[in-house]
């Protein structure tokens, strides 16, 4: 899915500024895992959507098994914990959904 978003922007003391865009950003462009590697096992998974839809993130190991889920219901902006200090070492695949359209990114834990 491809977004477009409104920005208002505003500097002390009081000065506003609005820019609006239609620059289309995609869920991939959205979202962001850090660090990478892992630390401790570890990691954030950012985003920045524009819409309240749910978020869900899934991580899953390299044969596919899903080890890690959960649900942000507010949309928006905001960052997920993951924490799987639990877990092997290796390549974690992160999907992450919203409105429809979902992305993957790649984890390392060491």
């Amino acid at each position: 899915m491809i977004t477009s978003r409104d920005v208002f922007v505003t500097y002390p003391p009081n000065c506003q500024n609005t820019f609006l865009s239609n620059a289309e950003i995609s869920l991939s462009e959205s979202v962001s895992v850090y660090p990478n590697p892992a630390v401790n096992g570890k990691f954030d998974v950012g985003y920045n959507v524009a819409n309240n839809g749910d978020v869900k993130v899934v991580v899953s190991d390299m044969s596919g098994r899903t080890v890690y889920q959960d649900v942000a219901s507010n949309g928006g902006f905001g960052k997920m914990t993951i924490d799987l200090s639990g877990k092997s070492s290796g390549v974690y695949n992160v999907t992450i959904t919203n409105a429809g359209s979902s992305t993957t990114k790649k984890v390392v834990l060491k």
